[in-house]
């Protein structure tokens, strides 16, 4: 296979890390690139690909974007290694194809060091609130209703992927896959076991520890701050809208209020228009509860 069909990337969406530097880059003869927002990033030992997000106010979603449909970017190569920025290669590229892939698989990536099975990851996104829990919630039911088996398969750790990305098999597994966190979780970790079982990739799943192996390390850069979910657009809208539903709620119930604070108004002044007329007929319907009551009093009461 051409080497030179072959890379390295990489995406940085928003302030909230530091550009990881990659050492071994300067040993190999692989393409090293990477896609950002930031007009102004420099890099020695990356090629600095400038872009706008799709999602101008959703960092995170714009980043998955690229990383997930690697085909839309990276169109000259056959097949790319994906790193989170957070991860720092110890050995070339060159070596890590070598090793790890073959024309057997389409795709290989790590499996999950951390946990046993698919639902302790939705409990932990849960648990730490890296996602609404609303989507959550609605995401892990429908992956149960489709296979009940699905949520205790082995997860996997998508910050290290290897893949054919421009072969059509995998170009349909991604975009289906950037659909699912379009529509559910942005926690990509979610979505990827289900997406692997309906598209039938030639997937390996490679027993590595995620946090350090002879070809990587992690977490490794410098982080600013955590991509918050407090912060999304979305989240401020939705809170918006919740205030917006709140006011609208105590509008309506002060309404039904004045309504019935109306109606007893106007069945006091009622009562009194009765009580001070002279008139026979005007009394003649308070007489006649009056005689219905006299006849119906309780014994303790005549």
């Amino acid at each position: 296979m051409n080497t030179n069909r072959r890379c390295v990337f990489t995406t940085l969406i928003g302030d909230y890390e530091a550009l990881n530097e990659q050492e071994v880059s300067k040993k190999s003869t692989l393409d090293f690139i990477c896609f950002t927002d930031n007009q102004n990033l420099k890099s020695d030992t990356w090629k600095i690909i400038p872009i706008d997000p799709i999602l101008p106010y959703d960092s995170v979603r714009s980043a998955k974007a690229i990383k997930i449909c690697a085909h839309q970017y990276l169109p000259d190569y056959d097949t790319s290694l994906y790193i989170d920025n957070s991860v720092t290669l110890n050995v070339k590229p060159e070596d890590i194809f070598t090793d790890l892939h073959s024309e057997e698989f389409d795709m290989i990536c790590f499996e999950h060091s951390f946990r046993k099975n698919l639902m302790e990851e939705f409990a932990l996104v849960l648990k730490h609130e890296y996602d609404k829990p609303n989507i959550i919630i609605e995401q892990l039911n429908a992956y149960s209703l489709i296979d009940s088996r699905l949520v205790f398969q082995k997860p996997y750790w998508a910050g290290f992927m290897i893949r054919n990305h421009n072969t059509p098999s995998v170009i349909n597994a991604m975009e289906d896959w950037m659909v699912q966190i379009m529509r559910y979780s942005r926690r990509d970790q979610l979505s990827l076991n289900y997406i692997l079982q309906k598209h039938s990739l030639k997937f390996k799943g490679l027993e590595i520890d995620n946090r350090h192996s002879q070809y990587h390390d992690w977490p490794t850069s410098t982080r600013y701050g955590d991509v918050s979910l407090k912060q999304s657009l979305f989240t401020n809208i939705e809170s918006n809208l919740r205030v917006i539903a709140q006011e609208k709620e105590i509008n309506r119930l002060n309404q039904l209020v004045w309504e019935q604070n109306r109606k007893v108004d106007m069945l006091q002044e009622q009562i009194r228009y009765y009580s001070e007329s002279k008139s026979w007929l005007i009394t003649k319907p308070l007489r006649a509860t009056f005689n219905l009551f006299r006849k119906n009093k309780p014994e303790n009461l005549k």
